[in-house]
């Protein structure tokens, strides 16, 4: 840790509007939405999550940092539907309007995803998820990473931790490839079968280059998000960050999906944690109402199911009547 920097305390970051949180989120690079999604929610998404997990195989993990411990798995769309629209209308759709402000009914869905820091995960190098192709700010497309808690994360089980107000600070994309980010074997202390208590010490911050290093001395403040099951926060990727180690012996499970704004210039560096059937085709607007279509869908299947049922049950009986109309 840097102890020239201010631990900030997490709730100086909740937000309960949207103007409140959109001023929160350009001014410290994330903002905290507490309580969005209820417990029960939280454990019909990890058991939807951890059978996603038994049924992947290594290829179909995105590569991160620290890829031994971290496991993140793009998902399948289709059984968190219903689930995606209630959080984005949920709570008089604080989470759709802040999206929608900051980045357009028309931002794109670039990543929808899985994330879980296995017990004894050791810490991540500070860095940004993605680079601004420019240093021209208005240039550059916004683009937004929502993340669900689904358990609680007290400090020792690798929380998020964030250096506020970095997102604005240009750091040149290198070009580095998913394959160099995926391949940490050189610098991490544990393996898949070494999920016993991390080697290094974790106040020991590692950055990527002297440019970052120089970006994080610059930081309004540190936070740490030490947040409950049910929690959302909602991050600028250009912000400083890293996770932290995961010293417990229960792993830490996220669900997230990120938004990035249509009409302006993609950002660089993102590894797409999207299954590559979805890439490019739903806008924010298509899941906010996924639901209402599904739920029109059915019932227009369970109208026709109905009817076709009458008219099956009319014809049975109007047969029974015809082969009995002779009888005495």
């Amino acid at each position: 840790m840097d102890e020239s920097l201010a631990q900030i305390p997490l709730p100086d970051f909740a937000a309960e509007t949207p103007t409140d949180a959109a001023k929160k989120l350009n001014q410290h690079g994330f903002v905290l939405l507490k309580g969005l999604v209820t417990v029960l929610r939280c454990e019909q998404i990890r058991q939807l999550v951890d059978l996603a997990r038994t049924r992947a195989a290594p290829r179909d993990y995105t590569a991160i940092h620290r890829p031994q411990s971290r496991k993140d798995l793009p998902l399948s769309l289709h059984p968190f539907s219903s689930i995606i629209a209630d959080l984005l209308e949920c709570q008089d759709s604080l989470l759709g309007k802040l999206i929608q402000r900051i980045a357009g009914e028309e931002a794109r869905l670039v990543e929808f995803a899985s994330m879980t820091i296995l017990p004894g995960a050791a810490a991540q190098p500070v860095h940004q998820d993605v680079h601004m192709a420019s240093a021209d700010q208005d240039a550059n497309a916004r683009y937004l990473t929502v993340f669900v808690s689904l358990c609680d994360v007290p400090s020792e089980r690798g929380p998020m931790e964030i250096w506020c107000g970095t997102q604005n600070m240009y750091i040149p994309w290198k070009g580095t490839e998913a394959a160099d980010i995926s391949d940490c074997s050189a610098c991490s202390e544990q393996s898949d079968e070494d999920n016993g208590p991390v080697v290094a010490e974790d106040y020991e911050v590692e950055h990527e280059d002297e440019l970052t290093l120089k970006h994080m001395q610059a930081a309004t403040g540190i936070a740490q998000l030490t947040v409950g099951a049910g929690d959302v926060y909602v991050v600028d990727p250009r912000v400083l960050h890293r996770g932290r180690a995961n010293l417990s012996l229960i792993p830490k499970q996220t669900l997230y999906l990120s938004f990035e704004e249509s009409a302006k210039h993609p950002l660089l560096g993102s590894t797409n944690s999207i299954l590559g059937r979805y890439s490019g085709r739903f806008t924010l607007n298509d899941l906010r109402n996924a639901d209402r279509r599904d739920q029109k869908k059915n019932l227009e299947t369970e109208t026709k199911r109905r009817k076709l049922d009458s008219e099956s049950s009319a014809c049975i009986a109007r047969g029974q009547v015809e082969g009995t109309a002779g009888l005495p």
